[in-house]
């Protein structure tokens, strides 16, 4: 009976510590989820979509204007690809299909921009450093909103911009800016070095060594959970489950 015993611990330590078969295999850049349950990877210029189930669907790449540098699936009818060295959006349909010619930012009064992200009403935010501050255009690109000076030690290593509710978060590797949607300035939250942040409904995610923690814009409180993989690429959060990235792929973490 003692050998049986330990067989099956012997075969449970073997289970636990078989690596988990990641949903999408690859190695990719980026990564993003959408409220349908599609998921998005970026490698260099090419841009997939799969189904909740990990299999790809469409596909859209183009060489003119380099690398992706953003993409932002808020909206999973109109998704934004955002082409920072040239200061370009183009815009896509569910298909991955361009619905109109890219749009030049500096076209529309913006000098540089160092992320770009979607806002209500069909408008964009618009980080531009060389003004250092957030801008917002419309659904025709006229500037509805101007933050004015953000208070910033350095403009640069902007990770990105996205809109939750009706907050707005600027996001370095060390720190959360928080605006409103008229892009008044809120508050900052530091946070330790790292680049491994996301958002959830009223709240960002952050991991710190081995610890998630989520802190709450409304409450300001902060809860915090155990981290047992290796330490990601990148995470993201859809509909109380969370996802992560690797060098083999993307995985569901348990929570």
């Amino acid at each position: 009976m003692k050998y049986y015993l330990l067989f099956f611990v012997f075969l449970f330590s073997c289970l636990s510590a078989y690596p988990q078969k990641p949903l999408i295999k690859g190695n990719f850049d980026m990564f993003f989820t959408d409220a349908l349950g599609n998921f998005y990877t970026v490698s260099d210029n090419t841009l997939k979509k799969y189904d909740e189930d990990g299999f790809q669907t469409q596909e859209y790449s183009q060489l003119i204007s380099g690398s992706i540098s953003w993409v932002d699936v808020s909206n999973p009818l109109q998704i934004l690809v955002y082409y920072k060295n040239f200061d370009q959006i183009i815009l896509l349909d569910k298909y991955l299909s361009p619905t109109s010619e890219a749009i030049d930012l500096t076209n529309y009064n913006i000098i540089s921009s160092s992320m770009v992200a979607r806002s209500y009403n069909n408008g964009f935010w618009v980080f531009d450093p060389s003004a250092g501050e957030l801008i917002r255009m419309d659904e025709s690109m006229n500037i509805s909103h101007r933050s004015g000076s953000v208070p910033l030690e350095s403009y640069k290593n902007i990770l990105y911009l996205h809109q939750i509710d009706e907050y707005v978060i600027l996001v370095r590797p060390d720190q959360v800016l928080v605006f409103d949607k008229f892009a008044s300035f809120m508050k900052t939250i530091p946070l330790p070095q790292t680049s491994i942040i996301t958002w959830a409904p009223k709240s960002i995610l952050y991991l710190e060594n081995q610890t998630l923690k989520k802190y709450n814009f409304v409450t300001h409180q902060q809860s915090r959970m155990d981290w047992a993989g290796a330490k990601p690429k990148a995470i993201r959060y859809r509909n109380q489950k969370l996802f992560y990235l690797t060098d083999k792929g993307i995985f569901q973490a348990d929570l």
